[in-house]
């Protein structure tokens, strides 16, 4: 990956190789059914499938190449189990596309004792469940990145996350719109996933950037619809206001050529979006508009 993100082709694959995208693999979730009172969204479900519309109808990537966890099938554990099955996964070669869609809830909380240290999260369908006396709690920024490191490892890093969800915890209506973040947070245990992040290199794990749209990580780019302190907006009928006119541009765009700063310039002004890359501390940002989806 150049570690100019600007130059990079956005689905990793050089213009003079096949048009055909029988090597990108994908993951994609997304999840309108939450366990907890008030959380219910309408849309994400719909967005990840149309991700997968597109990846099959536009980039005719295989079937066999795309794994979907749609609301109940979207536990944390299953998400994470999912993540770690790319990094065995035999017919991915090395420096293969790989694609992680999330379409949900994100939020943020303070590790059990603080206050004041908080980590971004995603959360699965599960989240606030009790299970055996213990809350199934979010997908912590710092697993995510760990999973992704290993992946990167055993893959290479031309990884795509893209993120559809808020990382703010202040869960409202918006007028027409739902916001894809929940009120009140469940502090995270000073050990969780402890056992995923000390697989990274050991002490390096500790390291690892806090917050989704850190600097400093080399094993993927992101595409989040928002900033930590901004809202990702849906409506009940078209979705993910992101995910929808990142679709309707990627669908009348050269996505063979496209690079991630030609993205961000065919973007409409819907808000803040945000591209990062740690690749020699670099990123791409353009925020057409000041303030909120």
């Amino acid at each position: 990956m150049p570690s100019d993100v600007s130059c990079k082709s956005l689905v990793g694959v050089s213009p003079s190789k096949s048009q055909e995208f029988n090597n990108l693999f994908a993951l994609l979730i997304g999840i309108n059914d939450y366990t907890f009172e008030g959380s219910k969204l309408k849309g994400a479900v719909d967005d990840a499938n149309n991700v997968k519309e597109y990846l099959t109808g536009t980039l005719d990537v295989p079937l066999r190449n795309i794994k979907v966890l749609l609301d109940q099938e979207a536990s944390r554990a299953n998400i994470i189990k999912e993540i770690e099955k790319l990094e065995v996964k035999e017919e991915i070669a090395k420096d293969d596309p790989i694609l992680i869609y999330f379409a949900g809830h994100g939020n943020t909380a303070p590790y059990e004792g603080s206050e004041h240290h908080e980590v971004e999260l995603i959360l699965p369908c599960d989240y606030g469940k009790d299970e055996n006396g213990r809350i199934v709690n979010g997908i912590l920024d710092l697993t995510v990145s760990a999973l992704l490191a290993k992946l990167a490892e055993a893959k290479g890093n031309n990884i795509t996350i893209i993120l559809d969800c808020c990382h703010a915890g202040s869960g409202t209506r918006d007028g027409e719109y739902l916001i894809r973040t929940v009120g009140g947070t469940i502090p995270v245990p000073l050990d969780l996933d402890e056992d995923i992040h000390s697989s990274v290199c050991g002490a390096r794990a500790t390291r690892t950037p806090s917050g989704f749209l850190s600097k400093g990580l080399n094993s993927h780019v992101l595409l989040a619809a928002c900033g930590r302190n901004e809202n990702a907006r849906e409506k009940r009928v078209t979705g993910g206001l992101f995910t929808r006119v990142l679709l309707d541009t990627l669908k009348s765009a050269d996505t063979m050529a496209i690079t991630y700063e030609d993205l961000m310039k065919k973007l409409p002004p819907i808000g803040s979006v945000k591209v990062i890359t740690g690749i020699g501390n670099s990123s791409v940002r353009k925020c057409p508009y000041e303030g909120q989806w």
